[in-house]
Formats: C-alpha cells, sequence, structure tokens
C-alpha cells in the first residue's frame, strides 16, 4: 500500500511513472482529473465514450487498447459522475487483454456492493486507488493506492519524502480504530440513497440513473432553470448538463432525510 497526498497525488504519481508521449486511457464521461493530469504531465490522453447508458463499449475499448497501446488505464468503480459500477466480466477483460497497469479508481467504495480489491493477487497489473474524503473525511486528504508488492515499490521511489503530513497520519489511525463507525454511517447513506431515487424516479419528467455511490446523477428538462431554483432556495447541486454526454443531467449529492425532503420538495413543484 501506498499513501498519498489525496488520491489526485497518486493518480500524479502514476502519470510520473510514464515516459513523455506515453498514453493514458479512459472512458468518458468520467473523473476530469486523469485527462488533466495527462496534459499536466506531457502524456497523451485518450478518452473512450461510455454508451447511452453509461456502460462501457468492451469493443470499442480493446480497439483502442490495441491501436493506442496505453501504459495506463483509469477506470473510476463506481463511475464519477454517472454514479454506476460496470460489469465486473468486462473490466476483467479489459485487465486480460491489456499490458498497461490497470488503475480501478474505487473512491466510493464505502457505497458500492462489489470491489476489486480481493483481485489484487489475481492481476499483477491491478492498481486500486481509494480515499477517506468520501467517507466524511474530505479535509484529511489522505489517499491510498493497494497493489503488487513490487509495483508499489517502483512508485514509492517517485513519490516526494514527507507527503503526509503527521496531523493526517494520526487521523488514519483514528479511521482504522473507527471503522464500524463508519461503515454504520455509510448504511445511513445507502438507505437514504434508496429513497432520494425512488422519489426522484417517480417525477415522470426525470430520468433517474442508477448509483453505486453517494449521488445520484439525473436528467432533466431545463436543467439549468431547476438549477438556479433550488440554488436560490438554498439547495446546492452539482450542474453538469453542459458536459459532454451528460447534457441536461444535474447530480445530487445524497443528505440527511430532512435535507432530501427539502430538495424533493423543490424539485416536484418545479414540475407540477
Amino acid at each position: 500500500m501506498l499513501l498519498g497526498n489525496g488520491s489526485d497525488e497518486l493518480i500524479q504519481l502514476l502519470a510520473l511513472a510514464c515516459d513523455t508521449g506515453d498514453t493514458i486511457l479512459s472512458v468518458e464521461p468520467s473523473f476530469v482529473m486523469y485527462g488533466m493530469i495527462a496534459k499536466f504531465t506531457r502524456l497523451n490522453y485518450q478518452g473512450v465514450d461510455l454508451n447511452d447508458d453509461f456502460e462501457i463499449d468492451l469493443n470499442a475499448m480493446l480497439h483502442s487498447i490495441e491501436t493506442h497501446q496505453p501504459k495506463l488505464i483509469f477506470i473510476a468503480y463506481p463511475n464519477n459522475p454517472t454514479g454506476n459500477t460496470f460489469d465486473r466480466a468486462v473490466i476483467e477483460e479489459i485487465i486480460i487483454a491489456s499490458d498497461a497497469l490497470v488503475v480501478l479508481d474505487e473512491a466510493y467504495y464505502a457505497y458500492a456492493n462489489d470491489s476489486f480489491l480481493d483481485d489484487i493477487k489475481k492481476y499483477p497489473n491491478l492498481v486500486l486507488l481509494r480515499t477517506v474524503s468520501k467517507i466524511g473525511f474530505a479535509g484529511l486528504r489522505l489517499g491510498l493506492l493497494i497493489g503488487a508488492q513490487d509495483t508499489v515499490a517502483q512508485l514509492d521511489k517517485l513519490r516526494l519524502p514527507y507527503n503526509i503530513n503527521i496531523l493526517t497520519q494520526v487521523s488514519a489511525n483514528f479511521l482504522l480504530r473507527e471503522k464500524e463507525e463508519i461503515n454504520k454511517n455509510a448504511q445511513i447513506i445507502l438507505s437514504e440513497r434508496t429513497k432520494l431515487s425512488v422519489t426522484l424516479s417517480a417525477i415522470t419528467a426525470l430520468k433517474v440513473y442508477p448509483s453505486q455511490a453517494n449521488f445520484i446523477l439525473f436528467k432533466a428538462p431545463n436543467a439549468n432553470k431547476l438549477f438556479a431554483t433550488l440554488k436560490q432556495k438554498g439547495v446546492l447541486i452539482k450542474n453538469l448538463s453542459s458536459a459532454p454526454k451528460l447534457t441536461d443531467c444535474l447530480r445530487v449529492t445524497v443528505g440527511s432525510d430532512e435535507q432530501n425532503q427539502q430538495f424533493i420538495s423543490i424539485v416536484e413543484a418545479f414540475y407540477h
């Protein structure tokens, strides 16, 4: 395991292990930092479009791997910002088909019903990223990279000394001891996510996408106006409506029952 100053530092560390001109491959839409860090580190970036249901197009992915011969393949699992987990068998085919290091970004692992943690020993070219920021500790800036011992040892040579401050280290020890409480909080969010998804889906104007994260993506007519209405009433969500392949899409983070009810009441009133 390798610790980083947030998973962004670990993504950058992986990119720095490549040679100038190498290619990073990912799916789109997904976490924007993959493409941004590729640009900052003078690597080529190649995005492969998800299908209309935000699932991986395996044929397109395999073709892109064969064509571009990437050194790194980033797949967010669950995906951000769509919230879904991809077909496990598809991901396994990608891992097997490529010589690249396949990086599964499990930032939202606490809210998902699947993980590749137990597959690390099975696939030497598989690496996982995790972070404490999505379980309520964003300010700690602590990311984790989990992979084969040799891979982690080589990446550790690129890590800057003292990248994790003592406060973060002490806090990480505290988190390990409070695992039961963290899991309990995650279960509350899962319960609220189910209720929020069902209630949103009952609004006929909306298309709600399945989520394995702590947020829900939905397509909404007049998305910009709805976003502005919510903001005016003190509810801030993520407006993705101008992003490629996310036309009219908004993303709401699952809150407390009271917060979710406030959000729902505004959305229901907007469409009636």
